[in-house]
């Protein structure tokens, strides 16, 4: 399953997440930094920087599809740059190198999220 597939899908919000986490774990295992931790970033939000395992499942999934779109972009103009570059090599390297797609993860339990 895709990136695209996953963000289009009817699943839940919970079921997606748990989907782009997948999908990152196995780019990750591909790349071979899967031993690497990648800190849990801050984000900017409406409520001020927090970190990322505070925000609400709805707001982690947006936050996925910007870093996606973002990672798109990038990897067009490398290889729009270099002759030769493939374009999946770097959305790979892009998303498992990112704080955010590494770090995603379900909120449970809380009243307020």
């Amino acid at each position: 399953m895709t990136f695209t597939e996953i963000f289009r899908s009817d699943a839940s919000t919970e079921a997606k997440l748990q989907d782009v986490a997948s999908l990152v774990l196995s780019i990750r295992i591909k790349y071979g930094n899967t031993d690497v931790e990648i800190d849990m970033p801050e984000v900017n939000t409406d409520l001020g920087i927090m970190k990322l395992s505070y925000l609400a499942n709805e707001d982690k999934l947006e936050l996925a599809k910007l870093c996606i779109k973002d990672a798109i972009i990038v990897a067009a103009e490398e290889v729009e740059a270099n002759q030769g570059t493939l374009f999946d090599r770097v959305v790979e390297q892009i998303v498992a190198t990112s704080p955010v797609l590494c770090n995603i993860t379900i909120s449970t339990g809380s009243v307020c999220l």
